[in-house]
């Protein structure tokens, strides 16, 4: 069955960057006044820089084409050759990223995490000091993931990352956070971004998933960090983008806008989480619906014909893991159309069902 394209979709959560840029970031857009980012001459991008430092508490910022892009940049600044980066093991870094051992020759140290996303503090404190033929890797950052992709948009309690932050510090490490999703991970756990990043040394975050921003991410940090970021920006060819201030205006845009309606889109992930979790043959653990994401664990249905059936009736969804899928709420999505995509999944596993559409495990 061929995937259906975004527009033949009555309810697209596949993800939040389906949306398009709203009317007043297409008039920033077109308004800009364009500079030379490079040389630090645009006006926008220095200003989108400057306004996510101050919102972050870091000394600085600096804006990038993706998430992926800073959290590379991240690890470039942090990690050195024969050192080891500790990380949970479902996180994006590793298993989609992948660059950590490729580009900055570290090592991923990889640590089973609970049902939210945490590795035990017992557990990254020995990863840290453990010895073997006397023998004991320097452990150059430890990364957390916030909001957890993989754990369902879980967000990570202020104390924990505090506690991890400590930990990490006790031994000259670093810790940084894959923010994708930071700003749904601050409202979720209602305090303010620089509070929840206060012990945190870098930190990226993305303009174009839950604030809605056509294009880009920053990284957040210190002057050292981000001016190292700059260099290596340089040479992996990503800074080239010569007209980013058309960007950077609608990233400002998003910044001063969409942060404040963000509960919206978890209210609704947390409506449509109540309205399938009695649905026999689904199960979703409601203590994991904490922002816009909604995993939802298969018994008998292989994930990727669940997403085939779903999206062929109108509503667009993701295969998550060999055994799971996602719902991710965002802007463009309604009151209206949960109950729809709810009403449509309901009767897509029920057909499945009747149909004995098992597992195939792939």
């Amino acid at each position: 069955m061929p995937d259906r394209t975004a527009s033949q979709l009555r309810v697209n959560t596949r993800s939040e960057w389906v949306n398009v840029a709203t009317d007043a970031m297409w008039k920033a857009m077109q308004e800009a006044e364009i500079g030379w980012p490079h040389r630090r001459e645009d006006p926008h991008v220095n200003r989108l820089e400057g306004m996510m430092a101050e919102i972050a508490g870091k000394e600085a910022a600096l804006f990038l084409p993706t998430t992926n892009c800073a959290n590379l940049l991240a690890m470039m600044g942090l990690c050195r050759s024969g050192q080891q980066v500790i990380m949970e093991s479902r996180c994006h870094l590793w298993w989609v990223e992948q660059n950590i051992p490729r580009l900055t020759a570290a090592s991923p140290r990889l640590l089973p995490g609970n049902k939210f996303g945490e590795m035990r503090l017992e557990s990254i404190a020995t990863a840290i000091v453990e010895q073997r033929y006397g023998m004991r890797p320097e452990t150059a950052a430890v990364c957390l993931e916030n909001t957890h992709n993989v754990c369902g948009g879980v967000a990570l309690a202020p104390a924990y990352i505090q506690q991890v932050a400590e930990l990490a510090h006790r031994h000259s490490a670093r810790l940084f956070i894959d923010g994708a999703r930071i700003f749904n991970a601050a409202a979720a756990v209602q305090v303010p971004l620089s509070e929840l990043t206060a012990n945190v040394d870098a930190f990226s975050v993305s303009l174009n998933k839950g604030l809605g921003a056509p294009f880009g991410a920053l990284l957040c940090g210190s002057e050292e960090l981000i001016e190292a970021a700059r260099q290596n920006h340089t040479i992996l060819g990503s800074h080239s983008i010569h007209k980013a201030g058309f960007l950077a205006a609608a990233g400002i845009v998003a910044l001063e806008t969409m942060v404040d309606r963000l509960p919206e889109d978890h209210a609704r992930a947390r409506r449509l989480a109540e309205l399938l979790a009695d649905t026999p043959g689904l199960h979703i653990d409601l203590e994991t619906v904490q922002t816009n994401i909604v995993r939802v664990n298969l018994d008998d249905i292989d994930p990727h014909t669940f997403c085939e059936h779903v999206e062929a009736n109108g509503v667009g969804v993701i295969v998550l893991d060999n055994r799971s899928v996602k719902f991710i709420t965002h802007a463009g999505i309604s009151d209206a159309d949960i109950e729809l995509a709810a009403s449509i999944v309901k009767e897509v596993v029920a057909a499945l069902s009747t149909a004995g559409a098992v597992s195939t495990g792939r």
